[in-house]
């Protein structure tokens, strides 16, 4: 029974750092649950990669709910949060549109080299991630406390495998 409570922990602690590290709203379209979609330009243009354009609103929203995730909403918890971390709003700033523009990058890339990640490998490890679980519930919840949802963990997933494969 401790193996398996360690077994959840680490799984959830793992899914958690992928998660957040990878972004709250990586996916490239809007979905069901509100996310903002990278390409939307109607606040804007924050980079152009190759073309492609990376939307001001998709920066702005993934600040805010990196902020409202880490109870920083108001703005002197905020700027205190700022330095303590040694950074300014200019920092993460570009900092999450060098992750937007990583994301393209890594799919321009599969994309000129005929690569392409199968829904099933995906609906594949979401199937293991959510065995860790009791219930479809509980699995939604760990979702929920790291700020996101069963979309955007999917498509973190594509693009971690579709680097991958880049890779080898």
């Amino acid at each position: 029974m401790k193996k398996m409570n360690f077994l959840k922990i680490a799984c959830a602690a793992a899914l958690s750092a992928a998660c957040c590290f990878a972004a709250v709203g990586c996916s490239q379209t809007k979905s069901d649950s509100g996310d903002v979609s990278v390409s939307d330009t109607s606040e804007g243009v924050a980079a152009t990669v190759n073309g492609t354009e990376i939307g001001e609103k998709a920066v702005t929203s993934y600040i805010a709910n990196f902020r409202s995730m880490s109870n920083l909403e108001s703005d002197a918890d905020w700027a205190q949060w700022l330095v303590d971390n040694n950074y300014t709003a200019a920092d993460i700033r570009e900092e999450v549109i060098n992750y937007y523009a990583s994301q393209e990058l890594i799919r321009q890339a599969a994309e000129e080299n005929d690569i392409k990640v199968e829904s099933s490998e995906i609906d594949s490890q979401v199937q293991q991630m959510r065995s860790y679980y009791d219930s479809d519930e509980d699995w939604e919840n760990a979702l929920k406390q790291i700020g996101t949802t069963e979309s955007q963990y999917r498509s973190l997933l594509e693009i971690s495998m579709l680097q991958q494969a880049l890779q080898e």
